[in-house]
């Protein structure tokens, strides 16, 4: 028997009294965080007698194993500069996300695969040094509007505020019936794209007002072996020259 088979979903459970987040985990695991208030003892709550006390309020204690239990605080933090000179922050290092839209370690796999490959250009390619200051340009915007939507986040399913809560309810039960709109929460429609601002990629304005622009799609196209593939893959790593309706070698 599964002792976790009536929590298939990542939940919020919005108690005002004791705010919940219930996660599935592989391997037959769960996680549980409960929000303490300022006058909670951080010793008790890391108590196993405590920790089953509030696993009961979801499922049988005796059911489970507690592998580990503590008490953390989030933190939502941005660097005041992520290089200097040859070292560069990435990851946590350069950000902290709090948990609650779950992007934390996707923003840390941004950072790398934006900076590795201009520090492998620069290194191996003789490209321009000065392309390294456009992976700070180009990735803490993005990161920052990431870790204030999961603030926000933590704002609506953590409120005790009596009137905050009736219009957190009414609002999401107004949108989960319009099926366009329900989409944005079901499918986490909500996260914010990467975008680049004015100047802020490779230098160069973007449209003709250096209106902000945002990563290419990645539509699936045709290979020259009469195959499909993304293209990401059609591609590969590198540089590329794409034209639409044109020959791009011209």
């Amino acid at each position: 028997m599964d002792a976790f088979g009536h929590l298939p979903y990542f939940d919020f459970i919005c108690d005002p009294a004791l705010p919940t987040v219930s996660c599935p985990q592989p391997g037959r695991r769960h996680r549980f965080e409960f929000m303490l208030q300022d006058t909670d003892d951080s010793a008790d709550f890391e108590s196993p007698a405590r920790a089953r006390q509030l696993l009961a309020r979801h499922l049988d204690p005796q059911d489970v194993v507690i592998d580990r239990q503590l008490v953390y605080t989030f933190n939502a933090l941005v660097a005041d500069r992520w290089r200097a000179g040859r070292i560069f922050l990435a990851g946590d290092a350069a950000h902290m996300t709090p948990q609650f839209i779950g992007q934390g370690m996707n923003a840390g796999l941004r950072d790398a695969d934006n900076l590795s490959w201009k520090i492998a250009d620069v290194i191996l390619r003789q490209a321009d040094p000065s392309l390294l200051d456009t992976y700070e340009s180009e990735r803490r915007p993005h990161a920052k509007s990431m870790i204030d939507i999961s603030v926000f986040n933590k704002d609506i399913v953590s409120t005790a505020r009596p009137g905050a809560i009736r219009a957190r309810d009414l609002g999401i039960g107004a949108t989960m019936r319009v099926p366009g709109l329900r989409r944005v929460l079901t499918e986490a429609k909500l996260k914010p794209r990467p975008r680049y601002r004015r100047g802020s990629y490779f230098g160069m304005p973007r449209g003709p007002l250096g209106v902000e622009a945002t990563l290419a799609p990645q539509p699936v196209v045709r290979t020259r072996a009469g195959g499909s593939a993304r293209l990401d893959d059609a591609t590969g790593s590198g540089w590329a020259a794409i034209g639409i309706g044109v020959d791009p070698r011209r």
